[in-house]
């Protein structure tokens, strides 16, 4: 009889380590759970990148939409306030891990832009030449409310959320050709690069002069 006892004891406070740990468990934070929190010095959701491929026989097409973040009333946008939550896409295009030609251009509250990528983008590039391949990045910039594109200074981007961006492109893979469309991908922007697509930018139009500089599409 006791060793049924000492044997039901025993069971019983396995039973109970069980529970409690399972408890415990239960009430622990996830390691998913904890909120991701951004370096020093990043800005999360101003900075986007395109690549394009096959540019020698196909053009691209990058699409820049305005959400209307910036707008302060319900009519902004409109006749009354036609500057209102205008916001600067500024735009570096690379080849080769060189950049060839940035721009400034005008979003407009609720709006759309284009940018053909062999006319606008690569059209005056510093070097003259066109490339099969470019990767392109745009920074969702201030000033709030500028009116026209010369507001736009790519050489000194602030950057400023509102802007999404898409790219059309023509695809080659394995002899079969097809379109895709495509969000940009967005990464957070370091100070580091901010400064540094600032300052090729300002190198770019010195050493062009009047290459090196990409053209602002059309309104959509």
């Amino acid at each position: 009889m006791l060793r049924s006892m000492t044997k039901y004891a025993l069971l019983f406070a396995l039973l109970t380590l069980c529970i409690s740990s399972v408890s415990w468990g239960q009430i622990s934070p996830k390691p998913s759970a904890t909120k991701n929190v951004p370096n020093p010095g990043t800005v999360d959701g101003v900075y986007q990148i395109d690549t394009f491929g096959s540019l020698t026989a196909y053009d691209g097409l990058k699409k820049v939409v305005n959400d209307g973040l910036q707008c302060q009333d319900p009519e902004c946008g409109g006749w009354a306030n036609p500057n209102e939550g205008n916001l600067c896409v500024d735009i570096y295009v690379f080849h080769n891990e060189e950049m060839e030609a940035c721009c400034g251009c005008i979003v407009t509250a609720n709006g759309s832009r284009d940018f053909k990528v062999n006319t606008n983008l690569q059209g005056n590039t510093l070097t003259g030449q066109k490339f099969n391949e470019l990767v392109v990045e745009e920074v969702s910039s201030g000033p709030i409310g500028a009116s026209h594109d010369t507001n736009c200074d790519p050489e000194s981007p602030t950057p400023t959320p509102g802007l999404h961006g898409w790219a059309t492109k023509v695809q080659v893979v394995g002899g079969l050709t097809g379109i895709t469309e495509t969000p940009s991908t967005t990464s957070d922007l370091g100070a580091n690069q901010l400064d540094n697509l600032g300052t090729l930018c300002g190198a770019v139009v010195e050493l062009g002069s009047g290459g090196g500089v990409c053209s602002c599409g059309t309104f959509d």
